[in-house]
């Protein structure tokens, strides 16, 4: 009991110490937040009241923890049950729709009313068992993190803790000269493409900036949110996923980004380790845990690991195949190109500026324009490549690569950043994954990251 009591607490005062991280920040009233919440209005996702309500429901399911009553067998099965009844009110959601789209159906409320009542019943009993479910997994992936040798005293901390949930869209924030992730927002969960549409069109044509709303897996608030899935590998994968995010908000590399809102190259390491890391872990706890579904439903993750040459995208079985990462890759690296002009052009034109060459400055800004029209012109040409060959990519911009590109773990839209490769071949040459954190947990941009890497021949 006493155990049970100091590891509540242990929670406790980690959720409170990150709450006050994520919640304790007001903008001055003319800082570029306050422009986008303008934009954005009454669309922000409110935290404070998502993370109230996270701290009662994990404390509740705390008081009687169903999970402490099943041994290892029973815990499997009761996730997997709640998958199941995850998936057929998927099923049910998904009629449901068909119903109200149906154009035939003149009356689609009495049409659908059995419908609806079922979709209630799975929804009230996939959110009975939604707590139990996941205080299992945060059970599981933290024993196997504990065999990692990533425990202190015997406990992993911060502790796994997440909550299965809608998730709010994120807005991404680009510079059109560069791919560079600025000052973004969390916005609310179910936004419609409309609305999503209306502030990306807004923060081009008022703040001159790129802009992306776009859905997420998993976000890396205390506890971590995670989308609502069918998946078990993708759930075990997201968790784990946010909570390397939490454990390394201890460390230099998820301080320094949690505490200035750095991107570049700090955010492209720390996703691209939390990418890795959360991809490994989630894999050992599908093979302990769950080793019949393991082999029947995911029998690749017992295939060796092919290596990847270091900026290099991944081979191509069929060369007339038309392969997503390789020609994402290719995008990137011509995109790049041609804001790479831009930026220049711009820079030159800010110091012809600063020493009073007002034409010059005008003149190079209008030729930097044209260089980032042209790279927003192929960007919209390759959007449509990728539509033609199944790829439903909504909006394709410098914020697009700007938040895709920062997960570095496989080639594709971090194009020739050099970060993914040599995050990779650090992984590749320490055998221990607690040794791997250890290793880049004090690393802040990619000089230090090269610094590390140098220290294992």
């Amino acid at each position: 009991m006493l155990s049970r009591l100091q590891l509540l607490l242990q929670r406790l005062l980690f959720f409170f110490a990150l709450a006050l991280l994520f919640t304790g920040d007001t903008p001055p009233l003319d800082a570029f937040d306050t422009k986008i919440d303008r934009i954005v209005g009454a669309d922000r996702f409110d935290f404070v009241r998502w993370i109230v309500e996270a701290f009662v429901e994990k404390g509740a399911q705390g008081v009687v923890p169903i999970q402490s009553f099943l041994d290892d067998q029973q815990r499997a099965q009761f996730v997997v049950d709640y998958l199941n009844l995850t998936r057929q009110l998927f099923a049910a959601e998904h009629d449901l729709d068909r119903v109200y789209t149906d154009p035939d159906v003149a009356d689609p409320d009495t049409a659908s009313a059995d419908r609806r009542a079922e979709r209630n019943r799975l929804r009230a009993e996939v959110e009975r068992h939604r707590p139990t479910a996941e205080a299992i997994i945060e059970t599981q992936i933290a024993s196997v993190l504990v065999g990692e040798g990533l425990a202190i005293g015997g406990r992993i901390f911060p502790p796994a803790q997440s909550r299965i949930t809608p998730l709010p869209y994120i807005l991404v924030i680009s510079p059109r000269d560069q791919i560079l992730r600025e000052e973004g927002a969390s916005l609310s969960a179910g936004l419609t493409v409309e609305r999503a549409e209306a502030i990306e069109d807004d923060l081009f044509t008022r703040l001159d900036k790129s802009a992306l709303v776009t859905p997420i897996g998993g976000l890396a608030v205390y506890p971590s949110m995670i989308l609502e899935t069918q998946d078990l590998l993708f759930l075990l994968q997201v968790i784990s996923h946010e909570w390397t995010h939490h454990w390394l908000f201890l460390h230099p590399l998820g301080l320094q980004l949690l505490l200035s809102s750095m991107g570049g190259e700090t955010l492209t390491i720390n996703e691209t380790v939390a990418s890795m890391v959360g991809d490994e872990a989630g894999i050992l706890v599908l093979k302990r845990y769950y080793p019949e579904i393991a082999r029947r439903d995911y029998a690749f993750v017992y295939d060796p690991p092919k290596p990847v040459e270091p900026g290099a995208p991944p081979p191509e079985p069929d060369p007339n195949g038309f392969n997503f990462n390789r020609e994402m890759h290719a995008t990137r690296v011509q995109v790049d190109e041609y804001l790479a002009e831009a930026h220049t052009l711009m820079l030159r034109a800010d110091e012809d500026k600063t020493a009073g060459r007002g034409a010059e400055s005008e003149s190079l800004r209008s030729e930097a324009m044209a260089w980032i029209v042209k790279a927003e012109s192929y960007m919209e040409d390759r959007r449509k490549v990728f539509l033609d060959n199944g790829y439903r990519i909504r909006k394709l911009n410098q914020a697009y690569f700007a938040f895709y590109g920062s997960y570095a773990d496989q080639p594709g839209a971090s194009g020739a950043d050099p970060i993914g490769p040599t995050v990779r071949e650090l992984r590749a040459k320490i055998p221990k994954l607690s040794d791997f954190l250890s290793a880049v947990a004090p690393v802040v941009t990619f000089d230090d990251l090269k610094h590390v890497l140098a220290q294992y021949p």
